[in-house]
C-alpha cells in the first residue's frame, strides 16, 4: 500500500512539472516572466535564476533585475540536467 501511495505522489509531481513547464514556456516566449518558479537574483553576476519543478530559466540582465525580459543579454530555458537553449520570442 505504501508503494502505491508513493508512486501516485511521484507521478502527480511529474505531471505537474510537465504542465507548469508548458505554461511557463509559453509565458517566456510571449515576453513575460515565468509564474510557477522560485526566483533567485545574483546581483554580482547580474543573473536571475528561476527554479521550477524539473526545469529552470537562466537570465542575464544588463542594468536592473526589474527590467523586462526582452532587454536581457541572454535568456535560456530547459530541463535541470540538460543543456539550456536560448529562447526565441514570439509576437
Amino acid at each position: 500500500m505504501k508503494k502505491a501511495v508513493i508512486f501516485v505522489i511521484i507521478f502527480a509531481i511529474i505531471i505537474a512539472g510537465v504542465f507548469f513547464y508548458n505554461l511557463d514556456k509559453e509565458n517566456v516566449e510571449t515576453k513575460q516572466e515565468p509564474k510557477y518558479c522560485l526566483k533567485f537574483t545574483d546581483e554580482g553576476n547580474r543573473q536571475i535564476k528561476y527554479l521550477c519543478l524539473g526545469y529552470a530559466v537562466y537570465r542575464e540582465y544588463t542594468k536592473s533585475p526589474k527590467e523586462s525580459i526582452t532587454a536581457s543579454k541572454s535568456l535560456k530555458f530547459g530541463i535541470w540536467f540538460l543543456e539550456k537553449k536560448p529562447v526565441k520570442f514570439t509576437d
